[in-house]
């Protein structure tokens, strides 16, 4: 387990550091309330995910996830690689859609994937995944 919080740990300092830079380099969509509101959901979403690493007990839902992840990912490592891709390609649809005026398909891409990952948060709590604490003990399964 500690060595899954060390991985966790590195990777999100690299995605902060890549995200950092893009930012200081001139990407102004990463300072769009919307994609900052994405990216922070987006970063939730990950920690309730990386949950489901050996955890027999819950499964990834959502079909894209699962396709990639499983329904039951192997490591911590398969969950940021996964994330780190999701953010990285939402990121790149955003600023395309910005940078070659599409302002209402912008905004109809922000909202749909702030509700998706929202919806997937709601989702998850729902089903007893905590982030940071212990998981509601889900009957007839033991971890």
């Amino acid at each position: 387990m500690k060595r899954a919080i060390v991985v966790a740990l590195v990777v999100i300092e690299w995605v902060v550091i890549a995200l950092a830079t893009i930012a200081l380099t001139g990407c102004e969509t990463l300072r769009q309330p919307e994609e900052i509101t994405y990216q922070t959901l987006h970063a939730l979403d990950w920690a309730q995910t990386d949950e489901l690493v050996g955890n027999p007990c819950y499964r990834e839902g959502r079909q894209i996830a699962a396709t990639f992840i499983g329904e039951h990912p192997d490591s911590h490592e398969q969950v940021a690689a996964w994330m780190i891709v999701n953010s990285l390609l939402h990121l790149g649809v955003s600023d395309w859609l910005r940078r070659h005026d599409h302002p209402t398909l912008y905004k109809v891409w922000q909202s749909i994937n702030i509700a998706d990952v929202g919806y997937a948060l709601g989702e998850g709590h729902a089903a007893g995944i905590r982030i940071g604490s212990p998981n509601k003990p889900v009957a007839g399964c033991s971890p």
